[in-house]
């Protein structure tokens, strides 16, 4: 059964790039590459023997490179660096808590590619209990293109993820729709009305629900190509809840 959850996301005031709890590690990316990026886990990971599922966030083009402490200027990285914790977070479709492992990491000139996928999961599933029919995607501009490119890549990367969350994603070039389909994946499009992408993005949203009815839900919201951590924020609201919750919400679901 397909299920969402809310992901809460604490919107703070940001003075420093302090990383919170959360910690700088080398990613492996592929054979013989890698590359920095911010890992949390679950505060009681330690004191437990469950597995979690695991969020990947793509960040936006500015801030690739190759200082990791860009990452904390934005996005999901920058609210757990300012003390979020992403932990006990109720989904009301079933009654349960969720704990969530987060990976953030960076790509040198543009956004993580979905070719890292495969090796990421692998590098986790070494090291940490991650629940791997529970991964998701998100991000922002530049990263909104490659959560979407991730789920619509090939059997390798797209057949590993059970929901994702493109927020203003530019346009993709070659993508294959049907990988929602045939791995069931639910997608949920953020954009703003004055943002020259939002033909485009609403045009994804659609193309998800005509291959795979219902999964796909997007979000207009006032504004240009910005304000995304407002859709991470435990104060927001969605006018359109589909009976659920709608604070800050990942459509997650476990589709294996």
């Amino acid at each position: 059964m397909k299920k969402f959850i809310c992901f809460f996301i604490l919107l703070q005031s940001f003075s420093s790039y302090g990383q919170g709890p959360q910690k700088l590690m080398t990613v492996p990316t592929g054979p013989g590459s890698n590359v920095k990026g911010w890992l949390y886990l679950p505060a009681e990971y330690n004191s437990t023997s469950k597995k979690y599922p695991v969020v990947f966030f793509y960040h936006g083009n500015g801030e690739a490179g190759t200082d990791p402490n860009l990452l904390l200027k934005q996005g999901i990285p920058q609210l757990i660096a300012n003390g979020m914790r992403p932990d006990h977070i109720l989904n009301p479709a079933d009654g349960q808590k969720y704990s969530f492992i987060v990976l953030s990491a960076q790509h040198w000139s543009w956004s993580p590619s979905p070719e890292w996928l495969p090796a990421e999961l692998d590098w986790l599933k070494q090291n940490y209990r991650i629940d791997t029919t529970r991964i998701y995607v998100t991000g922002l501009s530049a990263g909104g293109q490659e959560s979407f490119n991730a789920v619509t890549y090939n059997q390798a990367v797209s057949g590993l993820i059970a929901a994702a969350v493109p927020m203003s994603p530019p346009p993709l070039g070659t993508y294959d729709i049907n990988m929602i389909r045939t791995y069931r994946i639910r997608t949920w499009f953020f954009s703003g009305d004055v943002d020259s992408y939002t033909p485009t993005v609403q045009a994804y949203s659609n193309q998800c629900n005509s291959v795979y009815p219902t999964s796909s839900k997007f979000t207009l919201y006032k504004g240009g190509h910005c304000c995304w951590n407002t859709f991470y924020d435990i104060n927001w609201k969605d006018s359109v809840t589909d009976g659920l919750s709608g604070n800050g919400c990942l459509p997650i679901k476990n589709n294996r």
